[in-house]
């Protein structure tokens, strides 16, 4: 998921799994902050008025790998340096 640019998540609460329906929009603010600061992850389900914390074990390269938008655009990016 990581090399495609996919933030792999993590729920804090397994239960929380059965307040996500299929359909459900799923928002987020400040990825980039929140990855890199390791502040809690917050989901906002749009549908259902709902926040669902989350979090993530992603290491700092992983993180660079999913804040560039995947695995291509990094190495894109590191060549055009």
């Amino acid at each position: 998921m990581i090399n495609y640019g996919i933030v792999p998540l993590l729920f804090e609460d397994s239960a929380d799994y059965e307040r996500i329906d299929q359909g459900d929009r799923l928002t987020w603010k400040n990825l980039a902050t929140i990855l890199r600061s390791g502040q809690e992850f917050i989901l906002f389900n749009e549908t259902k008025g709902e926040e669902i914390p989350f979090k993530h074990d992603l290491s700092e390269r992983e993180m660079e790998t999913v804040l560039a938008g995947g695995a291509i655009n990094e190495f894109r990016n590191r060549s055009a340096a």
